[in-house]
C-alpha cells in the first residue's frame, strides 16, 4: 500500500485540479461539437428571437457560454459542500434541472431542426462532462 506524504494545504489541491480539468474538458467539447457541426456537417447554428432576424452562433459564445457555465456549476458545488454534507446529491438535481432549462431556448428558437439538434447536443455534451465530473473527489492522501 502505498502512502502519498503532503502538507495540509495540498490536501484540497488533487479536488480542484480535477475541477479544473472539468471545466476545461467541458469547453474543449463544446468547441469540438461546434467544429463538427459547423465546418464540417455545414449546419448553420441560427437563432431568432421574439421575430428577429437570425442570430448565427459562432465559436466565441460556444466557449464563453459553456465556460460560463462549467464556472457557475462549480461555484454552485463549492456553496453547497460548505453548506450541508449532502451537497453533492443535491447539486446533481440542480445540475440536472439547470440542464433542461438550457435545452429550451434552443429548441424554441434554433432556426432550423438541424440547428435545434446540434444547440442541445451541445448542451447535452457539455453537461455530460460536468454533472458526474464535477462532484468528484481526488485521490485520498493520507498523513504519516
Amino acid at each position: 500500500m502505498e502512502t502519498i506524504l503532503a502538507r495540509a494545504g495540498d490536501l484540497v489541491a488533487p479536488s480542484r485540479v480535477g475541477r479544473v480539468g472539468h471545466v476545461l474538458a467541458a469547453v474543449a467539447i463544446a468547441v469540438v461539437a461546434y467544429l463538427i457541426t459547423v465546418p464540417l456537417l455545414g449546419i448553420e447554428l441560427a437563432v431568432a428571437m421574439n421575430g428577429q432576424s437570425p442570430m448565427t452562433i459562432g465559436l466565441l459564445p460556444v466557449v464563453v457560454s459553456s465556460l460560463v457555465a462549467a464556472l457557475a456549476g462549480w461555484a454552485a458545488l463549492a456553496g453547497l459542500e460548505r453548506l450541508t454534507a449532502r451537497a453533492r446529491p443535491i447539486w446533481a438535481v440542480i445540475a440536472v434541472l439547470a440542464l433542461l432549462v438550457s435545452l429550451v431556448p434552443p429548441v424554441s428558437m434554433g432556426e432550423s431542426w438541424s440547428a435545434r439538434v446540434a444547440l442541445s447536443a451541445m448542451h447535452i455534451l457539455v453537461a455530460a462532462v460536468l454533472i458526474p465530473g464535477l462532484p468528484r473527489r481526488g485521490p485520498s492522501v493520507s498523513r504519516s
